[in-house]
């Protein structure tokens, strides 16, 4: 039988909050894709690969439950903060595809859809396409590594005062508006040279009844104009990714104690 000592549970507890965060908020592991205990269970063998490291070192603070809140709560916001970048990516990639959608007029398939969900069914597919770039590009390796170096610059127990992760969080906000206009525009392009061409075919043919037939054409140069871009999506979503991972890991290291490793 494993004997083991609070200090050695402190640790492992430590280091599965600031693992949990980032299942929690990673897109690749929402609840479509991942029930809840699975995520549990994802986190709790990653602790349990990485507590044994620390069991030795005094890393943890020794004291009651309310001691521990502070520093468990900043073990949380640090996880989050890596599972939110990646949340924000995904989102700017709905978002460029929800205003496709609103603009081309495909919107309407979402007003009799049967499930009853607010969101676009080109959003869904570019958030799909984002997550299914990122796994096979290896992000999510990447950043299981740069979560594990975060225990390198920052053992359990010793996160810092985590005001810094806000501005962090507002430059990769800006790097998911980035992507949403990066990946959206030749689309929106497309279309409103779509839409003057259709509104110089009603002022010289007056009798065409452009509004009906103007539905179909958008939607269908949508289509063509997705399609042909799909691969430069792609790329251009693996690029604003490296951007985020570089803020996030300059931010992380230079709140640890140590240096920032090159990628």
């Amino acid at each position: 039988m494993v004997d083991l000592s609070r200090q050695q549970v402190l640790v492992f507890l430590f280091v599965l909050v600031r693992v949990g965060g980032l299942t929690l908020a990673a897109p690749a592991l929402d609840a479509r894709f991942a029930p809840a205990p699975a995520r549990l269970l994802l986190a709790a063998a990653v602790a349990l690969l990485v507590a044994p490291v620390y069991w030795q070192q005094p890393t943890v603070p020794d004291g009651d439950l309310l001691e521990l809140l502070v520093p468990l709560c900043r073990e949380a916001v640090l996880g989050l903060v890596l599972g939110l970048a990646l949340l924000f990516l995904v989102a700017g990639m709905r978002a460029a595809g929800q205003a496709i959608g609103q603009l081309s007029g495909m919107t309407i398939a979402d007003m009799v859809s049967p499930e009853g969900s607010g969101a676009t069914v080109l959003g869904e597919m570019f958030a799909l396409l984002a997550t299914a770039v990122f796994l096979l590009t290896g992000g999510h390796r990447q950043w299981l590594a740069g979560l594990l170096d975060t225990f390198a610059w920052m053992p359990p127990g010793q996160v810092g005062i985590c005001a810094g992760l806000t501005g962090t969080l507002s430059e990769v906000a800006a790097h998911s508006f980035l992507l949403a206009i990066r990946v959206a525009a030749p689309v929106l392009l497309s279309l409103v040279v779509t839409a003057l061409a259709l509104g110089l075919i009603g002022r010289l043919a007056p009798q065409l009844n452009v509004l009906a037939s103007g539905l179909g054409v958008n939607s269908l140069v949508a289509l063509t104009a997705v399609s042909l871009s799909l691969a430069s999506v792609a790329w251009v979503f693996q690029d604003q990714s490296q951007a985020t991972m570089e803020t996030i890991w300059s931010a992380i290291g230079a709140l640890g104690s140590g240096s920032l490793s090159g990628r």
